[in-house]
């Protein structure tokens, strides 16, 4: 049998990104580990924050709830977290999902918000897919953004943190590029703890530097209840490209999704592109906004094509 090449005392479940074979135990330790000092180093969460967590039953989010509450107890902040999902009215897919969000809310015994597009919008995302003329992600990347601001103002919290992880940020950063759409490059999301505008809710990923990979086996490890079926629109999505080549490519160069995220880092600071927008509120709904009126309502003004004027809750 193959010891752990840490602790030398449990047999080998799988092997790290610089080629160490380890144990389970050592596994959760240091995954646990990589992501606190993620939020030490760059300053992610402070003492006196009131922190929603993002989520939505599925691999990603149900992990950071969880490794963010050990880590609170390991090393504690004194910060304060609250659960919020968003329910986009997809049939058969949100509604079984958020059974898993409940169950995370029961294990780790944190207040829980749900937010629907219903009540914010006046429609769920299946009739929005219906109506619209852009992929539906186009669409529930705004929205699902909107209402994690929202419910982060009605709880009080000043921080909403979301489970992407560095697969995620890299697909982000190539699609951007493979685009040529150099203006999302620019704000692709700085690993430190920053505010997007002034007056805004910060938004930070403690995820960043760890794969998909370590993530699917930290959740398996922990025995954590999660949602992994596909979102039902998911097939839309150019990002699917991007998660393909990178996937294809991983194979043959292991860590080039940590480049990726470390690359694009590094190339933000070089740029100097971090200084705060002017602070801005939309004109229909009042949410912060580059200009007078935000993305998810110039969405569902174009959604609405005549329909009776509905403003947002």
């Amino acid at each position: 049998m193959v010891k752990c090449q840490l602790c030398d005392t449990y047999p080998v479940c799988t092997k790290t990104s610089d080629g160490k074979l380890i144990c389970k135990q050592c596994f959760i330790d240091r995954v646990e580990k990589l992501v606190h000092q993620c939020i030490d180093e760059f300053q992610l969460i402070y003492p006196t924050d009131h922190i929603v967590i993002g989520v939505s039953g599925g691999k990603d989010s149900t992990a950071l709830a969880t490794m963010l509450t050990r880590i609170e107890k390991r090393w504690p902040s004194g910060a304060k977290y609250t659960l919020v999902a968003v329910d986009e009215g997809i049939v058969g897919y949100r509604d079984k999902s958020l059974e898993c969000v409940r169950w995370l809310q029961n294990y780790l015994q944190l207040p829980l918000e749900i937010i629907s597009y219903i009540e914010t919008y006046g429609m769920t995302m299946d009739e929005i897919v219906t109506r619209g003329g852009k992929n539906a992600c186009s669409y529930c990347g705004v929205l699902r953004r909107q209402c994690l601001e929202k419910a982060a103002i009605k709880v009080g919290a000043n921080v909403i943190a979301t489970g992407h992880n560095g697969d995620d940020v890299a697909e982000t950063v190539l699609m951007n590029f493979l685009r040529g759409d150099v203006a999302r490059l620019e704000r692709c999301k700085s690993l430190k703890r920053e505010l997007e505008r002034e007056d805004g809710i910060i938004r930070i990923k403690p995820f960043s530097l760890l794969t998909q990979k370590e993530v699917v086996l930290y959740a398996h490890y922990m025995k954590l209840q999660y949602f992994s079926v596909e979102c039902t629109y998911a097939g839309t999505a150019f990002r699917g490209n991007a998660r393909t080549f990178l996937q294809k490519t991983q194979i043959l160069h292991p860590t080039i999704i940590h480049n990726c995220v470390i690359s694009n880092e590094q190339a933000k600071a070089e740029l100097k592109k971090e200084q705060l927008k002017k602070s801005q509120r939309c004109t229909v709904c009042g949410m912060q906004s580059s200009s007078s009126l935000c993305q998810a309502c110039k969405m569902m003004n174009e959604l609405r094509n005549g329909m009776p004027k509905i403003e947002l809750k």
